[in-house]
Protein backbone atom coordinates (compact mmCIF):
# COMPACT_ATOMS: atom_id res chain seq x y z
CA UNK A 1 0.00 0.00 0.00
CA UNK A 2 1.34 3.22 -0.62
CA UNK A 3 2.28 5.50 2.10
CA UNK A 4 0.01 8.41 2.82
CA UNK A 5 1.36 9.68 6.31
CA UNK A 6 3.22 12.87 4.99
CA UNK A 7 -0.41 14.92 3.90
CA UNK A 8 -1.19 14.44 7.84
CA UNK A 9 -5.09 14.20 8.94
CA UNK A 10 -5.33 18.04 10.47
CA UNK A 11 -7.30 19.66 8.19
CA UNK A 12 -10.13 19.96 10.13
CA UNK A 13 -8.65 21.04 13.00
CA UNK A 14 -6.53 24.05 10.76
CA UNK A 15 -10.25 24.67 8.83
CA UNK A 16 -11.52 25.30 12.54
CA UNK A 17 -8.53 27.53 14.03
CA UNK A 18 -8.99 29.16 10.71
CA UNK A 19 -12.37 30.30 11.27
CA UNK A 20 -12.00 30.64 14.74
CA UNK A 21 -9.62 33.62 13.63
CA UNK A 22 -11.82 35.22 11.53
CA UNK A 23 -10.23 33.87 8.38
CA UNK A 24 -12.78 32.57 5.85
CA UNK A 25 -11.33 29.18 4.47
CA UNK A 26 -14.25 27.91 2.24
CA UNK A 27 -17.91 27.86 1.98
CA UNK A 28 -19.88 30.05 4.73
CA UNK A 29 -23.47 29.15 3.14
CA UNK A 30 -25.79 26.44 3.16
CA UNK A 31 -25.92 23.83 1.61
CA UNK A 32 -22.21 24.07 0.69
CA UNK A 33 -20.91 25.04 4.22
CA UNK A 34 -22.20 22.03 5.48
CA UNK A 35 -20.45 19.90 2.29
CA UNK A 36 -17.18 21.84 3.32
CA UNK A 37 -17.39 20.79 6.94
CA UNK A 38 -17.95 17.12 5.82
CA UNK A 39 -15.46 16.87 3.03
CA UNK A 40 -12.48 18.11 5.35
CA UNK A 41 -13.49 15.76 8.26
CA UNK A 42 -14.10 13.00 5.96
CA UNK A 43 -11.04 13.49 3.90
CA UNK A 44 -8.94 13.61 7.46
CA UNK A 45 -11.20 10.11 8.36
CA UNK A 46 -10.07 8.69 5.17
CA UNK A 47 -6.21 8.83 5.82
CA UNK A 48 -6.70 7.90 9.20
CA UNK A 49 -8.43 4.70 8.40
CA UNK A 50 -5.76 4.50 5.36
CA UNK A 51 -2.98 4.43 7.50
CA UNK A 52 -4.63 2.18 10.13
CA UNK A 53 -5.11 -0.69 7.71
CA UNK A 54 -1.61 0.09 6.16
CA UNK A 55 0.09 -0.44 9.78
CA UNK A 56 -2.24 -3.71 10.86
CA UNK A 57 -1.59 -5.01 7.72
CA UNK A 58 2.06 -4.44 7.37
CA UNK A 59 2.21 -5.78 11.50
CA UNK A 60 0.31 -8.99 10.55
CA UNK A 61 2.69 -9.57 7.58
CA UNK A 62 6.12 -8.99 9.18
CA UNK A 63 4.73 -11.16 11.91
CA UNK A 64 2.76 -13.83 10.29
CA UNK A 65 5.75 -16.56 10.19
CA UNK A 66 7.00 -15.25 13.56
CA UNK A 67 3.97 -16.04 15.74
CA UNK A 68 0.71 -15.89 13.73
CA UNK A 69 -2.04 -13.68 14.94
CA UNK A 70 -5.17 -13.02 13.21
CA UNK A 71 -6.19 -9.75 15.05
CA UNK A 72 -4.08 -7.66 12.69
CA UNK A 73 -5.56 -8.77 9.64
CA UNK A 74 -8.95 -8.37 10.53
CA UNK A 75 -8.05 -5.06 11.89
CA UNK A 76 -6.65 -4.19 8.78
CA UNK A 77 -9.69 -5.29 7.12
CA UNK A 78 -11.90 -3.29 9.14
CA UNK A 79 -10.15 0.14 8.47
CA UNK A 80 -10.03 -0.82 4.73
CA UNK A 81 -14.29 -1.17 4.92
CA UNK A 82 -14.36 2.09 6.73
CA UNK A 83 -11.83 3.72 4.63
CA UNK A 84 -13.37 3.06 1.50
CA UNK A 85 -16.66 3.77 2.06
CA UNK A 86 -15.45 7.38 3.92
CA UNK A 87 -13.39 7.79 0.97
CA UNK A 88 -16.28 7.64 -1.31
CA UNK A 89 -18.65 9.75 0.66
CA UNK A 90 -16.03 12.57 0.81
CA UNK A 91 -15.42 12.23 -2.97
CA UNK A 92 -19.38 12.61 -3.25
CA UNK A 93 -18.99 15.92 -1.31
CA UNK A 94 -15.88 17.27 -3.07
CA UNK A 95 -17.93 16.38 -6.38
CA UNK A 96 -20.82 18.65 -5.11
CA UNK A 97 -18.90 21.37 -4.03
CA UNK A 98 -17.11 21.07 -7.68
CA UNK A 99 -20.52 21.35 -9.43
CA UNK A 100 -20.46 25.08 -7.24
CA UNK A 101 -17.58 26.13 -7.97
CA UNK A 102 -15.39 25.65 -4.92
CA UNK A 103 -12.00 23.44 -5.33
CA UNK A 104 -11.96 23.87 -9.26
CA UNK A 105 -7.99 23.65 -10.27
CA UNK A 106 -7.47 20.81 -7.83
CA UNK A 107 -7.05 17.07 -9.28
CA UNK A 108 -10.43 15.15 -9.29
CA UNK A 109 -11.03 12.10 -8.98
CA UNK A 110 -11.65 10.00 -12.09
CA UNK A 111 -14.42 8.40 -13.64
CA UNK A 112 -13.35 5.00 -13.09
CA UNK A 113 -11.95 5.61 -10.05
CA UNK A 114 -15.61 6.52 -8.30
CA UNK A 115 -17.27 3.66 -10.30
CA UNK A 116 -14.46 1.21 -8.50
CA UNK A 117 -14.80 2.74 -5.45
CA UNK A 118 -18.39 2.69 -5.20
CA UNK A 119 -18.90 -0.40 -5.95
CA UNK A 120 -16.81 -1.29 -3.74
CA UNK A 121 -18.72 0.86 -1.14
CA UNK A 122 -21.60 -1.04 -1.99
CA UNK A 123 -20.42 -4.12 -1.75
CA UNK A 124 -19.26 -3.24 1.76
CA UNK A 125 -22.21 -2.25 2.70
CA UNK A 126 -24.41 -4.21 1.12
CA UNK A 127 -22.81 -7.94 1.81
CA UNK A 128 -25.70 -8.78 2.80
CA UNK A 129 -28.23 -8.85 -0.02
CA UNK A 130 -24.77 -9.36 -2.13
CA UNK A 131 -25.05 -12.63 -0.65
CA UNK A 132 -28.76 -13.56 -0.37
CA UNK A 133 -29.00 -12.87 -3.57
CA UNK A 134 -25.80 -14.55 -5.13
CA UNK A 135 -24.49 -11.75 -6.54
CA UNK A 136 -21.26 -12.81 -4.21
CA UNK A 137 -20.78 -16.34 -5.93
CA UNK A 138 -19.56 -19.51 -3.97
CA UNK A 139 -16.04 -19.37 -4.20
CA UNK A 140 -15.60 -15.33 -4.47
CA UNK A 141 -14.13 -13.60 -1.61
CA UNK A 142 -17.51 -12.53 0.77
CA UNK A 143 -15.54 -9.99 2.91
CA UNK A 144 -13.47 -6.88 1.58
CA UNK A 145 -10.09 -8.76 1.38
CA UNK A 146 -6.81 -7.41 1.14
CA UNK A 147 -5.28 -8.95 -2.22
CA UNK A 148 -1.56 -8.54 -2.81
CA UNK A 149 -2.45 -5.24 -4.66
CA UNK A 150 -5.93 -4.50 -4.06
CA UNK A 151 -9.13 -5.39 -2.43
CA UNK A 152 -11.66 -7.43 -3.59
CA UNK A 153 -15.08 -8.11 -2.73
CA UNK A 154 -17.01 -10.70 -4.88
CA UNK A 155 -16.28 -9.81 -7.75
CA UNK A 156 -15.38 -6.04 -7.71
CA UNK A 157 -11.89 -4.80 -7.12
CA UNK A 158 -10.23 -1.98 -6.22
CA UNK A 159 -6.41 -1.51 -5.99
CA UNK A 160 -4.42 0.77 -3.43
CA UNK A 161 -3.14 2.91 -5.77
CA UNK A 162 -6.97 3.72 -6.95
CA UNK A 163 -7.60 4.24 -3.34
CA UNK A 164 -4.48 6.29 -2.31
CA UNK A 165 -5.03 8.56 -5.44
CA UNK A 166 -8.66 9.20 -4.64
CA UNK A 167 -7.75 10.40 -1.25
CA UNK A 168 -4.63 12.29 -2.37
CA UNK A 169 -6.52 14.19 -4.51
CA UNK A 170 -9.44 14.73 -1.77
CA UNK A 171 -6.53 16.26 0.26
CA UNK A 172 -5.59 18.31 -2.76
CA UNK A 173 -9.03 19.73 -3.10
CA UNK A 174 -9.32 20.58 0.27
CA UNK A 175 -5.87 22.62 0.21
CA UNK A 176 -7.70 24.10 -3.09
CA UNK A 177 -10.56 25.46 -1.25
CA UNK A 178 -8.65 26.56 1.45
CA UNK A 179 -6.04 28.31 -0.99
CA UNK A 180 -2.99 26.47 0.90
CA UNK A 181 -0.11 26.26 -1.39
Amino acid sequence: MPDLSQPGTGSLLAVLLDMSLGRVPGPTLHPESGMWINLVRLTDKALREYEGARSELHEWLSARHDSPRLSPYFRGIDYLENCVVTTHRAVLHASALRTRGWGTGAPTVTSRQEQRLRRARNGVEHTDDWLGNKRIKEGQVHTLTPIESRVQIGKEQLTYRELASCIEKLYATVLKIRQVP
